[in-house]
């Protein structure tokens, strides 16, 4: 516990330092106050997500789960398992998916019938006076209602841990939406290959952080370019 009450002084230096930079540089389809450190994806090893009608391909997304990182416009994932960082401002979070799976559900009088979506994950409040920290779940569920008129959709799809409430897709996407409205909500994201929140290093320089950005192509990339913990 004390390593990580020492690593969260250092973290929150690291953070205010990164918010004071300016180097110049800017991210295509950002605002021209975006931080400079917000970085574009890895070109090493990197596979192009495939879209459906628009929207990356869910089942190669959950292939490559457990040894992809997940990145696009919208979105990111660490591998299953691993830690993502979020932050916003001097605030900073590390969510790590352990489990996600679907399930079938019939259709009936009021009910619309078909996927349901779950996962679950830890979450570590890592800016918190005292770290906060547990255990939560996700989902999402086929609507209630009539079809050919209206089905008002179920479940709980938002990722909690201290500020931060955003969205979460199938199967480990943590997303840069806060709510409907597809806008820069000001969060940032960046996976690791890290499991334990004890690895967790800010100022490591092969960390890359991604922002909202509609011209982003979804890839995956994998955990052999993402972050790596020194312990052995």
């Amino acid at each position: 516990m004390k390593r990580i009450a020492l690593w969260v002084m250092l973290a929150a230096a690291s953070l205010t330092g990164l918010s004071c930079a300016d180097t110049g540089g800017t991210v295509p389809g950002a605002s021209s106050d975006q931080r400079s450190d917000v970085q574009k994806p890895t070109t090493t090893g990197v596979i192009m997500v495939k879209t459906v009608d628009g929207e990356p391909s869910m089942d190669q997304i959950v292939q490559h789960a457990s040894t992809h990182a997940f990145v696009s416009w919208d979105g990111v994932s660490a591998p299953l398992g691993r830690i993502a960082l979020m932050r916003r401002g001097s605030d900073l979070c590390s969510i790590r998916f352990t489990g996600f799976h679907r399930e079938e559900e019939a259709p009936g009088v009021l009910a619309v019938g078909g996927p349901s979506y779950f996962a679950e994950y830890d979450w570590y409040h890592l800016t918190a006076q005292r770290i906060e920290s547990g255990h939560r779940k996700v989902d999402r569920k086929p609507g209630w209602g009539f079809s050919f008129l209206m089905a008002f959709t179920r479940g709980s799809p938002f990722i909690k841990c201290g500020s931060f409430e955003p969205l979460w897709s199938y199967p480990n996407i943590v997303r840069f939406l806060e709510g409907n409205d597809r806008h820069d909500y000001g969060i940032e994201l960046a996976p690791t290959n890290w499991r334990d929140v004890a690895d967790v290093d800010v100022a490591n320089p092969s960390l890359r952080w991604y922002r909202y950005d509609e011209k982003r192509r979804p890839i995956l990339v994998p955990w052999e370019d993402l972050p790596q913990h020194k312990r052995q």
